[in-house]
């Protein structure tokens, strides 16, 4: 990513020059911008227009256009950032609050201005700043008979790239023949499907998972594949390969092995090693300390109000919301608990970790002490005139 152009205002407004290079520079990009900011960039609109023989004909006009954002999608397949709002730059081609649809593509320059950049927006925009070479570099293929997905992973980003789920003869008598030739083509679309979307000059690991001896047998037959079709696999590709035992072909178990410390230490990815650290304490604290692990919105803010948080995992779903009050409330929990030196750990719902968050509603706090004792505490030594002359003082303050 480039920010050729960096202007921010003492209100907080302001406006950047932005390059996206990479699909985790378009996910960055997608969480920054929001309904009601401006987007400038160049377009291309069809307009219809009369010939000299009184007929209309269409021709696809290209132009530059300022938008006002009304509406953000994200194709999760293809990294792409569809922006849907009303046109500011009147032109012959395209009126003034007409609507437009603007598809932001990698290497495509914009200007972004918000008229309120908060402290998420900054956060997010260093984050993307500073995560140019945070590329999917590790590869995972789940499988178990009949069923297979490849999976690549990035910091902020897990890709379904391949999807293979084949019915398999079972073991009866007369039935050899006819499943060694659906195994055949279960590895051979596989096989296909992977060296199509592994490009080994990024990937730095090959997870293969499965139970049993699948993962064994696909390995062998992905590197007579290769040599049989004339690009066979290079010792240093072969030295990235590990095999790991997984439940299941499924996406489901893929934040196991991701958990598995061995794996992550060999994935070196530190973001989301750190990510699975915190999930898996969380969950480990329902289990064995419930009264130090919550989730909810509604519980995690009444803690907060206890000042019991010692860290805070958040989907960064939260701050996506177009109602900006709902975003404020969420902004104002991040910047409240950093200011007290706290700990706030954002998760990307895209990734397997923030979808793991997701699950327990995209916000969950790890308590440095049970809260139903900070009740108890907060009962025991309330004073109700101290809290009367809080009151009066703060009553003053803002008259």
């Amino acid at each position: 990513m480039q920010v050729k152009y960096r202007k921010f205002e003492r209100n907080g407004e302001g406006t950047i020059e932005a390059t996206l290079s990479s699909d985790e520079d378009m996910w960055h990009f997608y969480n920054l911008i929001r309904a009601g900011d401006t987007v400038t960039s160049f377009t291309s609109r069809r307009v219809v227009k009369v010939n000299a023989k009184g007929q209309n004909e269409s021709e696809v006009m290209k132009m530059t256009i300022a938008l006002k954002v009304v509406k953000i999608s994200f194709d999760a397949t293809t990294c792409e950032m569809h922006l849907n709002g009303m046109n500011q730059t009147e032109s012959k081609f395209i009126k003034n609050n007409q609507f437009h649809t603007l598809d932001i593509l990698k290497d495509q320059k914009f200007l972004l201005y918000k008229e309120m950049w908060d402290v998420i927006d900054i956060k997010r925009l260093e984050e993307a700043k500073t995560s140019q070479d945070a590329r999917a570099d590790t590869a995972v293929v789940m499988m178990h008979e009949g069923v297979a997905n490849l999976f690549l992973v990035s910091n902020n980003l897990t890709f379904n790239k391949a999807t293979l789920n084949m019915p398999i003869t079972g073991k009866r008598t007369g039935h050899a023949s006819k499943k060694s030739a659906q195994m055949e083509k279960f590895h051979h679309d596989l096989a296909t499907s992977f060296l199509k979307h592994v490009d080994f000059k990024v990937i730095k690991i090959v997870l293969i998972a499965s139970a049993s001896t699948y993962k064994v047998n696909f390995l062998k037959y992905l590197q007579q594949f290769a040599i049989n079709r004339e690009t066979p696999l290079k010792k240093d590709d072969l030295n990235k390969f590990v095999l790991v035992d997984a439940a299941s072909g499924f996406k489901e178990s893929l934040k196991d092995i991701l958990n598995n410390p061995d794996i992550m230490s060999r994935v070196n990815k530190k973001k989301t090693q750190i990510e699975m650290d915190q999930m898996k304490e969380f969950e480990d604290l329902m289990l064995s300390d419930s009264d130090r692990a919550y989730y909810g919105p509604d519980d995690v803010f009444k803690i907060h109000q206890q000042g019991c948080i010692d860290k805070l995992l958040i989907s960064d779903t939260w701050f996506r919301s177009f109602n900006l009050d709902v975003r404020k409330k969420y902004v104002n929990l991040v910047r409240d608990l950093e200011k007290n030196g706290k700990k706030v750990f954002i998760y990307s719902s895209q990734h397997v970790s923030g979808q793991q968050l997701d699950s327990y509603t995209g916000i969950a706090a790890i308590l440095k002490y049970p809260f139903s004792n900070a009740e108890a505490y907060n009962q025991k030594y309330a004073d109700p005139e101290v809290d009367n002359i809080i009151n009066r003082v703060l009553a003053a303050h803002e008259n």
